[in-house]
């Protein structure tokens, strides 16, 4: 399952925490991003990330044709 389907599977905003978690980047990556306004959010009661919209953004900055590999683990 990609991230945007993942995303998609949750149905509420989510926080911070969640998304660097689904993401698998470090807090404050997803801080910078924001700051940058370079992904989509909302401020309410903190930080907040619409699922629909991270899919959406994620989608857009794919390469089409390019079939990303899992990382091993």
């Amino acid at each position: 399952m990609s991230i945007s389907e993942r995303l998609e599977a949750i149905e509420s905003a989510i926080t911070v925490s969640q998304l660097a978690a689904v993401l698998n980047l470090g807090k404050t990556a997803i801080y910078d991003l924001v700051r940058r306004n370079a992904i989509p959010h909302y401020r309410l009661a903190g930080l907040r990330f619409d699922l629909q919209e991270i899919a959406d953004w994620l989608r857009s900055r794919s390469i089409p044709g390019v079939r990303h590999s899992k990382r091993k683990q």
